[in-house]
């Protein structure tokens, strides 16, 4: 039996105005990743991120602590939903970044508003009656996880090796859904809950993949429960 981790990327700069880099913060979680998979004796064979910059600099960072890090490769089918790409067309007045930070500011609780707006714009997305609207449907990014998933398991069925892919909420969770056969709908639940950092394996045994574990990051919080971050 081998294995495929998919592990959420570190925190990104949310107040920043490039939110793609990685936080002082996420860094560090980066560093603590690499350091917890060498204390685990996980050695992939097979090492890949999005080409998204806060998941390409939490592989590297993590490799380095790792005692014998696989080369790593970059495939784009594993970078995230285009949160932005959405919020813009479900509310057009919030064409910026910092407009839609103004509004949400402007909210009693900035949080739960972010959450209201992003469940609508996703479930607007996944609708299908806006397809125009978007520069890649929900329909084509549920392929191209599916894609990515089946090169991945191709690829380990020819190494017989572990892997690790360095990505988001939104793709981890959508490879769950595929996964467990669950409906469109069950893919913003298991977003929400999944931290910076976390870590979800999926067994492969002959050409069935079964979740063994979903957004495991005691390992973080037992380091310290502050370095524990959502978003």
């Amino acid at each position: 039996m081998v294995q495929l981790w998919l592990v959420r990327h570190a925190q990104a700069s949310i107040d920043a105005e490039d939110y793609d880099c990685l936080s002082v913060h996420g860094r560090e979680q980066a560093r603590l990743l690499g350091l917890n998979l060498r204390a685990r004796g996980f050695a992939p064979a097979l090492a890949c991120s999005g080409s998204l910059t806060r998941q390409r600099d939490t592989l590297s960072l993590a490799l380095r602590e790792m005692a014998e890090p696989p080369v790593s490769i970059v495939d784009a089918d594993w970078d995230e939903i285009d949160a932005v790409a959405l919020m813009r067309a479900h509310a057009p007045e919030h064409e910026t970044i910092a407009a839609l930070r103004r509004a949400l500011a402007a909210d009693a609780s900035p949080e739960r508003a972010f959450l209201r707006m992003f469940s609508q714009a996703l479930s607007r997305w996944q609708d299908g009656a806006f397809e125009h609207e978007y520069h890649e449907t929900w329909a084509a990014f549920r392929a191209r996880v599916a894609r990515a998933l089946a090169a991945k398991v191709a690829r380990m069925h020819s190494t017989g090796g572990d892997a690790i892919v360095l990505t988001s909420a939104g793709v981890i969770a959508t490879a769950c859904a595929i996964t467990m056969d669950l409906p469109d709908s069950g893919v913003f639940p298991l977003t929400l809950g999944l931290a910076n950092a976390g870590i979800t394996r999926l067994a492969l045994e002959g050409e069935t993949l079964r979740i063994t574990t979903l957004n495991d990051f005691g390992w973080l919080e037992s380091h310290d429960p502050a370095a524990v971050t959502y978003r």
